[in-house]
């Protein structure tokens, strides 16, 4: 779609959803608020991704317009008197399946903590706040993707200062005057980190990278504080944080906080010991070293695990393109879930480089049965020819840097599978290289965003509901399927399945062998930075914010909390994009963690025996990622384990109790500053 045809389109849908409105009751809410709640979903999140991703500006304008339109229309209906008095007239006893009851229970909770019940002066600046709470966050994020900011070193003066950075990278990025330039984004910023042996440019690279959004991003962040604090305590909470955390499974900023000191107390030892070893090797570098800073953490990291454990990760990259971590990734996936990925080269895309793909299940126990027409006839073709399978589902791969581009890595909704009416359809937008060497922790990337897609995809199998389908539990869960997954990053047989260098030759054994033993060295470092992080998400929203200094309170916090002190003259705050989607809540990573490294214990009690792994995983497909938002996350994995979850499995992973001979640990979607490079939209 062009700009004109996305407002012609928004438009009539917009229409649309008010005519559904204007003919709702008692006796057709369920059905008819559904169908609100899918319009109005599947039109935000499309076009909040596209506003993101686009080559062309003016449709990424459209896009954006589209989205604000459709989140006013979803402020506006949130505190519809009409949807709000038919659900509260239906009578939940006697309701056919659990399913329908759990719709209107969390309907009803959600038009409460919209302002239902509030006078027309608040119902009408809860909608104004909520379209500037929309309008500052695009805001946000637009500073930064538009930020992008470079290093440059002149080759001719200065030699020496590329010293380490590996050959193809210098050449690639080096123009015929001996100017090498590499820009903030991802597949730029991370090899200069983690090679470069100039301390100087890896500080010039982590400054500009910290700088992106700054100064600009100081002022809209303020308000971006301000607007969500008004709107929480007009509606009787203490604070944003209060509001943001009462649906999920913290329930309380209270319960954060308890969790992130015991996560801060478990990880301490283990940080300090591994922070004692790595600056051990900076010593020999720089013998009046004292401390690690931010930009020393993937570079000396790096030579600590080649030093202690023979892992150098120069040589490890040369296995590794994003052509083989594709195919390892899809193959992978298919072997798990009994999935078949069928590329359609010719299918509409905003983009000639993305990749769309159909999804078909080959698992029996998904039906046929239900499917919109288009995929009951394509499953029908698909029977005939010998390739089997259920379509499920269509992805599309938006896998590389373009200018204008979302500049992390996530995975992003585009529209609901729902029984009899829609596949799920869902894309990844990720920066990795097209070409050239790769490096495993982008492949590890790569397979934490692929499980949000595949959660979404599964999980919008046979849903009645488009408020249940897909990635639809509690927040502070739904990077636990993701997490999951990136343990597979380490499994020496598929790693061996895809890894090749440039002449075809295999990953050897006994590389493999040394990356899973030294993979967990820096999991002390990367919690604690990961807990620093999390503070400052929850204590930017757990407060009243006037007159706070975000700046200020990022340097104290960070004194307190992360190993790595505070680079001066940067602005973190300006370009930390969880502030905006995540707000208070990026304590979700460690949250999840613990959830996923309990799940994963009952994978790793299988291995080795095929038949076990098997129903294992399709007991996990079945049980936690089919479900969507159909049961409590908590339910969900006390169906797959067999029992409550528990602590045990994340405990002896920060504590190192799990961990090899010399190692600490390395959480595989984080790098080694802690950043996580990940998103669930």
């Amino acid at each position: 779609m062009d700009a004109g045809a996305i407002r012609d389109y928004c438009a009539t849908m917009l229409t649309d959803i008010d005519r559904l409105h204007g003919e709702v009751t008692a006796a057709n809410v369920l059905a008819l608020g559904d169908h609100i709640d899918d319009a109005l979903g599947n039109l935000a999140s499309t076009y909040s991704f596209l506003s993101q991703v686009h080559p062309d500006a003016a449709t990424r304008e459209a896009a954006s317009q589209c989205y604000r339109d459709a989140s006013a229309k979803a402020s506006q209906l949130a505190l519809s008197a009409t949807l709000y008095a038919a659900f509260d007239a239906v009578d939940t006893d006697s309701l056919p399946c659990p399913e329908d009851k759990r719709y209107v229970v969390q309907s009803l909770r959600a038009f409460r903590r919209n302002g239902v019940s509030q006078p027309p002066m608040v119902q009408q600046e809860l909608q104004m706040l909520e379209a500037n709470i929309t309008s500052l966050g695009e805001a946000y994020e637009d500073n930064v993707i538009n930020d992008v900011r470079s290093v440059t070193v002149n080759t001719n003066t200065e030699p020496g200062k590329l010293s380490g950075l590996p050959a193809d990278f210098v050449a690639s990025h080096t123009d015929a005057a001996g100017v090498f330039t590499a820009t903030t984004d991802y597949p730029d910023y991370f090899p200069v980190m983690k090679y470069a042996d100039s301390a100087d440019l890896r500080r010039e690279m982590s400054t500009a990278f910290l700088n992106r959004g700054h100064p600009a991003n100081l002022a809209v962040l303020d308000e971006l504080l301000q607007k969500r604090y008004r709107y929480a305590t007009l509606l009787g909470y203490d604070n944003w944080a209060a509001y943001r955390e009462e649906p999920l499974m913290a329930h309380t900023p209270d319960a954060v906080s308890v969790f992130l000191a015991e996560v801060a107390d478990l990880s301490k030892a283990r940080a300090e010991a591994e922070e004692a070893q790595v600056l051990t090797v900076k010593k020999r570098d720089d013998p009046a070293a004292t401390t690690l800073e931010a930009f020393d953490a993937s570079y000396y990291m790096d030579k600590a695990r080649d030093e202690f454990y023979g892992v150098n990760s120069a040589q490890v990259r040369e296995y590794f393109t994003y052509a083989n971590a594709r195919d390892g990734v899809l193959a992978l996936a298919a072997s798990l879930f009994h999935l078949r990925f069928v590329s359609l080269p010719d299918a509409d895309k905003w983009s000639p480089d993305v990749e769309v793909l159909d999804v078909y299940s080959l698992d029996p126990d998904v039906s046929n049965t239900g499917l919109p027409p288009a995929a009951t006839a394509a499953s029908a073709e698909a029977r005939a020819d010998g390739s089997g399978g259920t379509l499920v589902g269509r992805i599309y791969l938006d896998m590389h840097p373009r200018a204008g581009k979302y500049k992390h890595a996530a995975s992003f909704p585009m529209v609901n599978g729902l029984r009899g009416r829609a596949l799920t359809q869902t894309a990844l937008a990720c920066n990795f290289p097209a070409t050239g060497a790769m490096e495993h922790s982008q492949v590890t990337t790569f397979l934490h965003e692929f499980g949000h897609l595949l959660h979404q995809v599964i999980g919008g199998v046979g849903q009645n509901y488009a408020v249940f389908s897909g990635v639809a539990t509690e927040w502070d869960w739904v990077e636990a399927p993701s997490q999951m997954l990136e343990e597979w990053a380490w499994r020496p047989d598929v790693l061996a399945s895809f890894a090749k260098n440039a002449q075809g030759v295999p990953i050897p054994p006994d590389l493999v062998a040394k990356m899973v033993n030294a993979h967990e060295f820096g999991v002390g470092m990367g919690t604690r930075q990961q807990v620093f992080y999390a503070r400052v998400s929850l204590d930017y929203y757990n407060r009243n914010p006037e007159g706070l200094d975000t700046t200020a309170e990022l340097i104290a916090l960070q004194g307190q909390l992360s190993p790595y002190p505070y680079v001066p003259g940067t602005h973190f705050n300006c370009n930390f994009g969880h502030l905006v989607g995540y707000s208070s809540a990026y304590y979700t990573y460690q949250w999840s963690l613990a959830a996923a490294k309990d799940m994963y214990s009952k994978f790793a009690a299988a291995i080795g025996d095929a038949a076990a792994s098997d129903a294992v995983a399709a007991a996990y497909s079945h049980k936690v990622l089919n479900p969507g938002g159909r049961e409590d996350a908590a339910t969900l994995m006390h169906n797959f384990l067999g029992r409550p979850y528990n602590l045990d499995a994340y405990k002896a992973y920060l504590s190192g109790a799990d961990a090899p001979p010399a190692g600490g640990s390395h959480s595989g979607s984080t790098d080694d500053d802690g950043i996580n490079n990940d998103d669930v939209q």
